[in-house]
């Protein structure tokens, strides 16, 4: 009896025990941890992106400012800015253009057939990864495609060589020179 009277005097107590926090804690870094990786993934998407859209926002218009001429001797990142060819916030100075990489930007006269009935927007500072989405996004637009001093697309392909292509991107920092019809 003396020992039942002195566990009634015990209050219960209310709150989290050790194992019920342990494992609460479990669920919540692996969510965490689950999060941060989709955010990063999502990031990385978002640049890629990102420097897509740059990239085809500046060749439509070389292609729209040269459509009624011959040639396009004399085009070069000086033009370039001139003729607000790049997304505003990509372009600096009279002729600095910087992609959302912060990688330089280099526009110039390319030949084909004949001088000047081409041009290239080359892309610097690509990692691997960006590297590889960059060239599989414009591939079906280019006319050829070099990563560094690799070409990655001839004239004329139509079906890219993905081993080519992870080869070619495997450096740390990357430059793309695609290089495109003025028509």
């Amino acid at each position: 009896m003396k020992r039942l009277n002195q566990l009634k005097g015990i209050k219960k107590q209310g709150g989290w025990i050790s194992i019920e926090m342990n494992m609460s804690n479990l669920v919540y870094g692996v969510l965490s941890i689950a999060a941060i990786s989709l955010g990063v993934a999502m990031l990385s998407n978002a640049s890629s992106n990102a420097l897509t859209s740059g990239h085809r926002q500046i060749v439509d218009n070389v292609r729209d400012n040269y459509k009624n001429t011959s040639t396009t001797t004399g085009l070069n990142n000086t033009v370039g800015v001139s003729l607000k060819v790049a997304p505003p916030p990509w372009m600096s100075g009279t002729a600095s253009i910087v992609n959302n990489l912060n990688g330089a930007v280099t526009i110039a006269t390319a030949t084909i057939s004949v001088t000047g009935d081409a041009f290239t927007v080359a892309e610097a500072g690509l990692n691997g990864d960006q590297c590889r989405d960059f060239v599989n996004d414009i591939f079906p637009e280019a006319y050829t495609i070099t990563v560094g001093s690799t070409t990655v697309k001839a004239a004329g392909a139509t079906v890219s060589n993905p081993a080519t292509i992870g080869t070619a991107c495997g450096s740390a920092t990357n430059t793309v020179t695609p290089r495109y019809t003025r028509q």
